[in-house]
């Protein structure tokens, strides 16, 4: 069914709530940007208020990159077909794979937005808990790793294997487990899958969020680092810095 351009514009200001602005807002209100943006995309050849639409097959399911208002090297990726969150089941399976090599795919444009003063590697992803994010569709924040956050992996990246192992060191105050993916495994792996290996809790997959960190540009096994927490409001989230202060500094003219 078309999508009235009107409900497009009028749905612009509910990608505030991304940035933590409008906390009141329904928590659909980034699903029916995405709706939008999708239904902009058939009528017109334009994804506005989106980046870009992927609109997908049945074998590879559709995608759209949104950009906060205001942001300037944040961006979501989100599935343009109702995902509730990390905790939804179809992420288990093939969707979830489609959904993270998306994520891997869009990291460039957040260098681009950086004019190149970002190495890719320093591009993290993030995936709130269902009690510690505002919208109930699946979106994966792509943004700056926060400083410290480099510099403690990168001291202890040796120390984190293949499974799941409890780090023995906090990160921006939370507890985290974490594993190692190498590079040439990384486009054939579910983070959503992996996280059903964590040790069981309360809440289960809801309540765990999940971040993942590109190794060091001269680690000697390059890959990624993912991360998760288990509380019921894990907010991996702040593993990112949206200000991207890891970012070069502009060179002076």
């Amino acid at each position: 069914m078309p999508v009235d351009i009107r409900a497009t514009l009028l749905s612009v200001p509910a990608l505030v709530v991304l940035a933590g602005a409008v906390e009141a807002l329904p928590r659909d209100a980034l699903w029916l940007v995405v709706r939008s943006c999708v239904g902009a995309e058939r009528l017109v050849g334009s994804p506005f208020p989106c980046v870009r639409v992927s609109p997908g097959s049945a074998a590879d399911p559709g995608t759209a990159l949104v950009r906060p208002p205001g942001a300037r090297s944040h961006l979501l990726v989100v599935p343009t077909t109702p995902v509730s969150g990390l905790e939804d089941p179809v992420l288990q399976g093939e969707p979830g794979l489609a959904y993270w090599r998306a994520a891997l795919e869009a990291r460039p444009l957040v260098v681009a937005a950086l004019k190149g003063r970002l190495p890719l590697n320093d591009v993290a992803m993030a995936v709130n808990s269902k009690g510690g994010r505002s919208q109930d569709q699946l979106h994966i924040h792509l943004d700056c790793v926060d400083p410290g956050v480099r510099a403690a992996l990168d001291a202890h990246a040796r120390a984190i294997g293949a499974t799941w192992t409890r780090l023995p060191f906090g990160l921006k105050g939370g507890r985290y487990d974490g594993l190692r993916v190498d590079a040439a495994k990384a486009r054939d792996f579910n983070p959503f899958a992996a996280l059903s290996r964590l040790p069981p809790i309360r809440g289960g997959l809801r309540a765990t969020s999940l971040a993942v960190v590109a190794t060091a540009a001269d680690d000697p096994r390059p890959g990624f680092i993912v991360l998760a927490r288990q509380a019921p409001r894990a907010h991996a989230e702040a593993l990112l810095d949206h200000g991207c202060e890891i970012a070069s500094p502009v060179a002076a003219r």
